[in-house]
């Protein structure tokens, strides 16, 4: 379920992205704590019947497999409920408090924009500027996908790493088979295949376990020296090896065993990548010019902000307040002078899918469907390893089926915390609004009324000749994956007649602003009535009334 930001309306009801992967979940963690349960269970009676290497085994993989149940019941419960407050999803850039002025300045680059400058340069600009990496596998990358480039950082993050991924398995897949090829010494064969598993156990097993291989990356001396081990070691070990010598009196085949993991986690991997690549994004023009006024008004600038704040709330969404990123209010001095003034806010984003996401539904949505199929499989590898593991632990079974057992539930893991980086995508939609006020004010006094008038007024006011006054108004398509990580622009739409509304606003307000001072109030007028009753009867002499501001 999601959190109502407002009871009012539903459309702040975001759905759970994460329903249907915590039914995998769900049922790899009811597997585990079954399995664990029933390999305790298991170990009790053996202690009765003084089977002294039973219990070591079924108490081991008992307590494994708890840990491995409370590591998939944690993760669900984590993401039972999705929670969507107050301020969230995460600014754009660093945002402003309803009393700051200024702006945040450089705060981070691992956000598409570092700050307010950088996002007013976008709209300036008219394009949406994205990093480009210099790397050579990302290089390749970018070259293989153009619409890469396109999507948000965090996507392209993703999508590197599973490709880096992909490459890796294929190498060792790749080098492994290449190993074999033309070898007639079967002794050989075993050791390569036991070469290769130990390889295999410390470059994909291990690190999938400690949940970093997602980010390894393999050196170039690392490639040189696999490739000609690969093609050199096997021909050199098959003339020195005996051809009885199989590595532990061939009670374990370990070509089968390193060829089925390497396959298995190719396969997970080529799923992850696949389903990375259906949250790219094709590119989108980017649309935005200004509106432009060039209005000559006797007000100051600070009285135009003023103005503009109040047209600015009308825009609020639901009643929320904006977001501001950047607040420069014009500073108008004394005798001639220059100001600047800039106003950057953004609307309330919401979400563009708020629809529950059934199984149905994730399979049919391109953002989901590979990300349902990889849980599935993990799911599935899960209760394949801890029948393995159960099967071990209570019969007289062989040590391959402890290795499968851990591998498919490593490997597993992996899949659910790869494929748990996108379940958190979501798409929101906002407004964006940039104001600009510029231009040279002078100080000015204005007086109505001669100087033996009954009532003279006297005024000091602000000229300003030909302001400069633009508004930038668009329509943004962000991504996010998590409420709280970086949001990220993949669209900018201008609104014209918003921007030409606004701006033509602000410019007729600043026009119809009163420069002559003049009673108003019903006191000020009885009291003319009663200097003017006097002033005819001569009791008085005439007065003048100086008003002044």
């Amino acid at each position: 379920m999601a959190y109502e930001y407002k009871q009012k309306n539903s459309q702040f009801e975001i759905r759970n992205p994460h329903c249907v992967e915590n039914v995998f979940l769900g049922i790899s963690a009811g597997m585990c704590l079954f399995a664990g349960l029933a390999a305790l269970i298991g170990g009790r009676f053996a202690v009765g019947l003084e089977e002294g290497a039973t219990f070591v085994k079924c108490v081991v993989v008992g307590i494994g497999l708890l840990g491995a149940s409370f590591f998939y019941a944690g993760k669900l419960l984590r993401q039972l409920r999705f929670f969507f407050g107050r301020g969230q999803p995460a600014n754009l850039v660093p945002g402003l408090d309803a009393d700051e002025q200024g702006y945040v300045a450089f705060v981070s680059r691992d956000r598409q924009f570092s700050d307010a400058r950088a996002l007013r340069e976008t709209m300036r600009q008219n394009a949406v500027t994205r990093p480009v990496s210099r790397d050579a596998v990302d290089t390749l990358l970018y070259s293989l996908i153009k619409n890469l480039i396109y999507s948000p950082i965090e996507t392209q993050r993703l999508v590197g790493s599973q490709f880096r991924n992909l490459l890796g398995l294929a190498f060792l897949t790749i080098c492994f088979l290449v190993s074999l090829v033309g070898i007639r010494n079967e002794a050989a064969e075993a050791w390569v295949g036991l070469f290769y598993f130990v390889m295999t156990t410390l470059l994909v097993l291990r690190p999938l376990a400690a949940g970093f291989f997602r980010s390894a990356r393999l050196p170039q001396s690392a490639v040189i020296i696999m490739t000609a081990v690969s093609l050199i070691g096997p021909v050199i070990l098959a003339e020195v090896v005996p051809r009885t010598a199989f590595p532990f009196n061939n009670t374990v085949q370990f070509i089968s065993l390193t060829f089925v993991i390497l396959v298995i986690s190719l396969s997970i991997t080529i799923l992850l990548f696949k389903a990375a690549l259906e949250n790219t994004v094709s590119p989108d023009n980017t649309t935005i010019a200004p509106y432009l006024e060039t209005p000559s008004v006797n007000v100051t600038p600070a009285q135009m902000f003023t103005e503009l704040a109040r047209e600015m709330q009308k825009s609020w969404v639901e009643d929320i307040p904006n977001r501001t990123y950047m607040r420069i209010l014009p500073d108008a001095g004394t005798g001639r002078d220059s100001f600047s003034a800039h106003l950057i806010e953004e609307t309330q984003p919401l979400a563009q899918d708020i629809k529950p996401l059934t199984f149905r539904r994730s399979l049919t949505l391109p953002t989901t469907r590979w990300l349902t199929i990889v849980d599935f499989a993990c799911a599935v590898l899960s209760i394949a390893g801890v029948s393995l593991l159960l099967h071990w632990a209570l019969t007289a079974a062989s040590v391959p089926s402890l290795i499968y057992g851990n591998a498919f539930l490593v490997i597993a893991a992996f899949g659910f915390n790869c494929a748990n980086d996108f379940w958190s995508r979501f798409e929101f939609k906002s407004r964006l609004y940039w104001v600009e006020c510029s231009g040279n004010f002078t100080h000015a006094k204005t007086a109505v009324g001669n100087k033996y008038d009954l009532v003279r007024t006297e005024r000091a006011v602000t000229n300003v000749e030909t302001m400069t006054l633009r508004v930038w108004v668009a329509e943004a398509d962000s991504v996010t994956f998590g409420v709280d990580r970086p949001r990220d622009i993949i669209s900018l739409r201008g609104l014209p007649k918003e921007a030409e509304r606004i701006c033509k606003h602000l410019a007729a307000f600043g026009l119809n602003q009163a420069s002559v001072i003049a009673p108003s109030s019903e006191v000020d007028v009885a009291r003319l009535n009663a200097i003017n009753t006097l002033n005819a009867k001569g009791t008085f002499q005439t007065p003048v009334v100086k008003l002044s501001e």
